[in-house]
């Protein structure tokens, strides 16, 4: 055994805050090691550079963080650094300069990560931990930051960009928590992407940057700002020209496991040319929160999507404040003069009272619904149930009650007061999607944007098999609906590789519809990101199951063997990276402490 070893460790996190993915945090928040009577007040820490790196292939985005903070103190703090992680993420690594190099992470339990954590602060050693604190927020502990030094530190995440149309959207959380008078010194961000569709457009409409184009599969997108004012996050856009894919097959090996899979499919257009008859309810808030600007908004919002619904479509409104109020009591087919009415209906709305949500949905999930037309329910608000059932689970729970007809639900939350738990689980148990948007941002764009999105299903009831290749454990378990121009994402494990068929099966206006895709599962590939994407749905499903049924030992060991395998930042696994120290040192713990502990994990692992 050797003389040195690496101490690395995921520490399970207790708290579980619900933030608004408007909200991005992105700070570091400095505080004292030892108590004092009368703690002085400290200049904050500053961000010395902040680089990124970003390698795109064929949608799946791997993003590498460089932040350096100073301390302009003269006394040595601990950080706390907060991150927005995107949705879907996996933590590829997570790393901190130690001796001048960077020193990697890993993933042990809970309990004895925050062990060795405490005792190797207490020995003022150069521990970083990385936990989980929320849905999508991740946060990161520092120690120590040298008075008047630095501290380095490096995480690596990967993600599946999504796809609207022949669309891809990369956004990268650039902005600070609120308005700060401290500028980062320095700011770069570098994409590197390449395709197998065309990319023909490359534009950011948040930032300058330089494209440098290699041919019609490939570019270099590069940004660059001394002093840079982080008041904006930072998004790239790209279209996809020609003909979308049908089908991309992402594959990684894992020796002697199998491997696991990403599949990705596009399909341009409906089959046949047919457009699915579709009945679609638009839920409004109107509680006095909404007064101003963000009502105006949401009112030429809900025009535009009256207004853009197709002939054989039906629709209805239902407004809610202390109650809910519908516009008629069954649906209306999309005739010209049903959406102007609609229209009126809209522009009379007036901002005032509580914010009924179980109301609400209680009344979208009332009318009367026709065998073989999807139906949908498309749910804006602002704020957080006040009036009737305030619950979570019990809005939930009647929700699930009411819906026997699997209505979809898409939310859309507006400003920083939302109840994202809530939306999210409205969403993903009725087989929708969500969407956010912050205080200074363009409702009636974004509201727009997501219609568009949504308003040309494809396939309902979706489907996917595969033929010539044994696969399991796919994620998600339910499939949802196909819309035109979008992106189907399926991850899950396979045995032996070699070409297959993969067959995906719908409905289309009550009629079963198939398509069939010729791809190849690779039996040398290695791309590990596709491993951890995978083990991150996996991890998804089974908190989702905790949170339905209770944490029960065996789900909570399942996902802590996850995130300890695949490096995965869960409610229950957490980094923490530890300087290389010598046994026995002065400093270091001696034999047989939590740091030969975490090495001795290290290599029972191993």
């Amino acid at each position: 055994m050797s003389a040195r070893h690496r101490c690395v460790a995921f520490l399970v996190a207790a708290a579980a805050a619900s933030v608004a993915p408007a909200q991005f945090v992105h700070d570091l928040v400095d505080r004292r090691i030892a108590p004092h009577p009368r703690p002085p007040r400290f200049a904050p820490i500053v961000v010395e550079k902040h680089a990124v790196h970003v390698k795109l292939v064929d949608g799946v985005a791997t993003t590498t963080v460089r932040q350096t903070f100073r301390n302009p103190n003269g006394v040595q703090l601990e950080g706390t650094y907060f991150f927005p992680m995107p949705e879907d993420a996996a933590v590829d690594g997570f790393s901190m300069m130690m001796g001048g190099k960077m020193t990697s992470g890993e993933v042990l339990e809970k309990d004895k990560a925050a062990a060795i954590y405490r005792s190797i602060v207490s020995r003022l050693a150069d521990p970083a931990l990385l936990e989980y604190v929320g849905r999508r927020l991740f946060q990161a502990k520092v120690f120590p930051i040298p008075a008047q030094g630095t501290a380095e530190i490096e995480l690596v995440y990967s993600e599946t960009l999504p796809r609207n149309g022949g669309v891809l959207e990369y956004r990268y959380p650039l902005r600070t928590a609120g308005p700060s008078p401290y500028p980062v010194n320095e700011a770069s961000l570098i994409v590197e992407a390449e395709s197998k569709a065309p990319m023909r457009a490359v534009y950011s409409p948040s930032h300058q940057i330089d494209v440098a184009k290699k041919g019609d599969f490939a570019f270099k997108a590069s940004f660059e700002q001394k002093p840079c004012v982080a008041d904006r996050d930072f998004t790239l856009v790209i279209g996809l020209g020609g003909e979308a894919v049908g089908a991309t097959l992402l594959t990684h090996v894992e020796e002697g496991e199998g491997g696991a899979f990403l599949l990705l499919l596009a399909p341009a257009q409906t089959p046949g040319g047919e457009t699915v008859a579709k009945d679609v309810v638009f839920v409004a808030d109107t509680s006095g929160s909404m007064a101003g600007e963000k009502m105006e908004q949401l009112k030429r919002a809900l025009t535009f999507c009256v207004r853009s619904l197709n002939p054989a479509d039906r629709f209805g409104l239902v407004a809610f404040s202390t109650e809910a109020r519908t516009w008629k009591d069954a649906l209306e087919t999309a005739t010209p003069e049903a959406r102007e009415a609609a229209v009126r209906f809209v522009a009379e709305q007036r901002a005032a009272g509580g914010t009924n949500i179980s109301d609400a949905v209680g009344r979208a999930l009332s009318f009367p619904q026709e065998a073989g037309r999807p139906f949908m329910v498309i749910f804006l608000t602002d704020g957080r149930p006040t009036v009737g059932s305030t619950a979570t689970e019990t809005i939930l729970k009647e929700a699930r009650e009411k819906n026997a007809a699997s209505t979809r639900f898409f939310v859309f939350g507006i400003g920083t007061d939302v109840n994202v738990e809530l939306l999210d689980r409205l969403a993903d148990e009725h087989r929708g999607a969500r969407d956010y948007v912050g205080e200074r941002e363009d409702l009636e764009l974004k509201v727009s944007s997501f219609y568009e999105k949504i308003a040309h299903p494809v396939l309902a009831d979706v489907e996917v098999r595969f033929e010539g290749v044994k696969v399991d454990e796919t994620y998600p378990r339910r499939l949802p609906d196909l819309f035109r121009g979008e992106q189907l994402l399926l991850a899950g494990r396979y045995r032996e590789g070699g070409p297959a068929k993969a067959i995906v099966r719908g409905k289309v206006n009550g009629a079963p519809k198939e398509l069939s895709y010729d791809v190849v599962f690779g039996t040398g590939s290695k791309h590990p990101s596709i491993a951890r994407l995978w083990a991150v749905r996996k991890i998804g499903y089974l908190i989702d199951q905790i949170r339905l049924h209770g944490a029960g030992k065996e789900l909570k060991d399942e996902i802590v063997r996850l995130g300890v395998r695949y490096g995965v930042v869960t409610p229950y696994t957490s980094y923490l990276v530890v300087e290389d120290v010598p046994l026995g040192q002065t400093g270091a713990p001696a034999p047989g402490s939590e740091r030969r502990d975490a090495g001795d994990e290290r290599r029972r692992r191993a």
